[in-house]
């Protein structure tokens, strides 16, 4: 309670206003590699996101994944939605829609990341993985896919991160408690392999 009570009086909020229309009509088309965009869809981004950058992304990420948006002839095209029920509206359900429409092998790399410290031990995603019967080669290219859809980072060392709290904790909840169990554990066996001194 007295480290709740000083951390309370430490901490700062800093409420941050929503990103104007300009601003995020340009980041939008930046983030999809076009000068234009079909007015359905930026009506959708700026009705859903309400002038939240993160939240924008996520929704086309989303729409990509899904099908929804799709690319032709070099313009953007907003396709009826076919999913199950409409689409999310707030930024974890995105997050939550994201992570289960994920193949299997990307999404035991997210789980497994999500369920590790942080940087996450590439040992024990190693152990993780060959204890499944997959190819480290998959690893690399599944770890490779998640970066490029934005789950996870890697920095300039090669350390990787999953990209934001949010991300992780989805995906740690998203799982089974023998997963979880499992992914402890390997993550202890790598760390003992590493450091055989400091776990007693």
């Amino acid at each position: 309670v007295r480290m709740a009570n000083v951390l309370s009086r430490s901490l700062q909020e800093f409420p941050l206003a929503p990103l104007p229309q300009g601003p995020l009509r340009a980041m939008v088309c930046e983030a999809l590699d076009t000068e234009e965009l079909d007015e359905s869809l930026w009506e959708l981004i700026q009705g859903r996101s309400r002038g939240a950058p993160m939240s924008a992304i996520t929704l086309i990420r989303f729409l990509v994944e899904t099908g929804s948006l799709k690319r032709t002839d070099g313009e953007w095209r907003l396709d009826a939605w076919s999913g199950e029920g409409p689409i999310p509206r707030q930024h974890k359900e995105l997050v939550e829609a994201r992570i289960r429409h994920l193949p299997m092998k990307l999404a035991a790399v997210l789980h497994a990341c999500a369920s590790m410290g942080e940087p996450v031990v590439q040992r024990a995603l190693e152990l993780i993985w060959v204890s499944r019967g997959w190819s480290l080669e998959a690893l690399q290219q599944s770890v490779g896919l998640l970066l490029e859809m934005g789950f996870v980072h890697r920095s300039e060392s090669g350390a990787v991160t999953v990209a934001h709290p949010l991300i992780r904790q989805v995906a740690y909840r998203h799982q089974s408690e023998q997963q979880r169990v499992e992914h402890h554990r390997m993550a202890l066996v790598a760390y003992r392999e590493r450091y055989p001194d400091a776990i007693r």
